[in-house]
């Protein structure tokens, strides 16, 4: 029986993917959520993280921080790591939760096996000192590169900045005006500007 349910919750949250990017049926995003929202109330950990963006968001239903975050801890406690992220940045902005960096970097660490964007944001925490012990450049990097290697778009300009202003590795413009062009091909805008402000001086 069991089985059966999951198998249901699943087929439910694959007809909210058809309703939500158009697939086979006309794109119906009022649709995907009843779906998604079905799917996650039968069960369905992906259904729970993605039924909780759009109440984190206000997208075709009332934003609701509070049911958010509870459907992104259920979705996080079954190791889905884009929820453990998202519970993360509520945590890191105080949203629908009181700020705490600390409870932040706990989620952004249980997503950091795979989830770029918590790489990312585990490299800003120990780069500003936020919910870690202090300060760490070196750990900074390490997240950085490592979220760069996952194709973390906007980590580039970050890393570029560390080897600009020597921050936990040796100043190295070279490699910073290296990093700032990769990141500018990929069209991220803050690459842009950098690469124009160095062109100016």
């Amino acid at each position: 029986k069991l089985s059966a349910e999951n198998e249901n919750a699943e087929a439910m949250y694959s007809v909210g993917m058809c309703y939500g990017e158009g697939n086979g049926v006309k794109k119906n995003l009022k649709e995907a959520i009843k779906w998604y929202e079905l799917s996650a109330k039968a069960g369905n950990k992906y259904g729970m993280c993605t039924t909780a963006a759009f109440y984190e968001n206000g997208t075709e239903v009332e934003k609701d921080l509070e049911k958010a975050k509870m459907l992104y801890e259920e979705s996080a406690k079954q190791n889905i790591d884009e929820a453990q992220y998202r519970l993360g940045m509520m945590y890191y902005d105080g949203r629908g939760v009181d700020k705490d960096y600390k409870a932040a970097v706990k989620w952004f660490k249980k997503a950091s096996d795979n989830n770029c964007k918590a790489q990312h944001m585990l490299g800003k925490c120990y780069e500003e000192g936020k919910g870690v012990q202090r300060v760490d450049y070196k750990a900074a990097i390490k997240w950085f590169r490592k979220a760069i290697d996952n194709h973390s778009l906007s980590t580039f300009y970050e890393l570029a900045n560390c080897y600009k202003n020597g921050n936990g590795t040796k100043k190295d413009m070279e490699k910073a005006l290296e990093l700032y062009i990769q990141g500018a091909e990929l069209d991220e805008e803050r690459c842009e500007y950098a690469l124009c402000r160095s062109e100016e001086h």
